[in-house]
């Protein structure tokens, strides 16, 4: 006599072997399909791909700093947050010196809430670096 939880049957597989290997087909797929990388923060921006345009010549020693309003603004230097603000910031600027701070260009990427002061502030921390600052902005669509 056959136990009465495999009465159903599909192409031969009892209900409950075959919404097992459902499940884990579905498993498979969202672990094969899903982003195995940790969690990215900050905006998205990237230099020119040719040495073509102005600024190209540096675009292997550019880096991004997000910066995201807020009652303590929260840093990104480039995908990792800078959790001690300032100067964290500080003591990273200064593990991206190397021989030639004059060739590594800051590209700071700002939230218009982000007030003013404390784009002054970040850029006083880059600029006291000797590196170039500058700010992307975003175009305007009409």
């Amino acid at each position: 006599m056959q136990h009465p939880r495999y009465k159903f049957v599909i192409k031969g597989l009892p209900l409950v072997i075959a919404s097992a290997l459902n499940l884990l087909l579905l498993l498979c797929i969202f672990a094969l399909l899903g982003n195995h990388r940790q969690q990215r923060f900050g905006f998205t921006v990237s230099s020119a791909a040719t040495h073509f345009v102005m600024g190209g010549q540096y675009r292997d020693r550019t880096h991004y700093l997000s910066i995201f309003p807020g009652d303590t603004p929260r840093l990104f230097l480039e995908t990792s947050e800078l959790k001690g603000g300032l100067a964290e910031l500080g003591s990273r600027l200064d593990a991206l010196k190397g021989d030639k701070p004059g060739e590594v260009v800051i590209v700071v990427v700002a939230d218009e809430a982000v007030p003013g002061g404390v784009l002054m502030q970040v850029m006083d921390c880059v600029k006291m670096r000797g590196f170039v600052c500058n700010f992307a902005g975003r175009p305007s669509v009409h």
